[in-house]
């Protein structure tokens, strides 16, 4: 977090979550990876295995994109972190895609450690069972079963 200049620590985001929860208020969390050339495997599975810890329902997992004008941005051209064929910025879903790959960790390995945050969070027993307790009506059923089809599709069969 103080390597992207976040005025906050870890401590702050599980007492925000705790008081929304407290407020039944559901959480949502974006979690950004790659965020910096100092993030490696092992702190972005750390990461991941703190996000689990908090139990909430809903995480935006995405990797890092340098927008043009940003810090980031200037740091990624300079580095030659772009995979791109022009090595510059270009448009991606960072839900999905990386456009950036350190020396110690490649676009496929982000890619990867982004797919396994997914699994790790949706495909999480205690995770499936919670939502199956949810269920209200044939409604929610169709809706939960359709979203889960996908997140299947796209981190098992497809792949990111």
């Amino acid at each position: 977090m103080d390597a992207i200049r976040k005025d906050m620590k870890v401590k702050d985001i599980r007492k925000g979550i705790k008081i929304l929860k407290d407020y039944g208020i559901e959480p949502e969390i974006n979690v950004l990876l790659g965020a910096t050339p100092v993030d490696t495997e092992e702190k972005i599975r750390k990461t991941i295995e703190e996000v689990e810890k908090l139990d909430v329902n809903y995480v935006l997992y995405s990797i890092a994109s340098p927008f043009p004008g940003t810090d980031f941005y200037y740091a990624a051209k300079e580095k030659g972190w772009f995979v791109t064929e022009d090595k510059e910025y270009k448009p991606v879903d960072p839900s999905k895609e990386a456009i950036i790959s350190y020396p110690h960790l490649t676009k496929e390995e982000l890619e990867e450690l982004l797919s396994y945050a997914y699994r790790r969070h949706y495909f999480n027993p205690r995770y499936i069972f919670k939502q199956f307790k949810q269920i209200k009506s044939f409604k929610d059923f169709r809706n939960k079963t359709k979203t889960a089809l996908n997140l299947f599709r796209r981190n098992v069969i497809g792949g990111f």
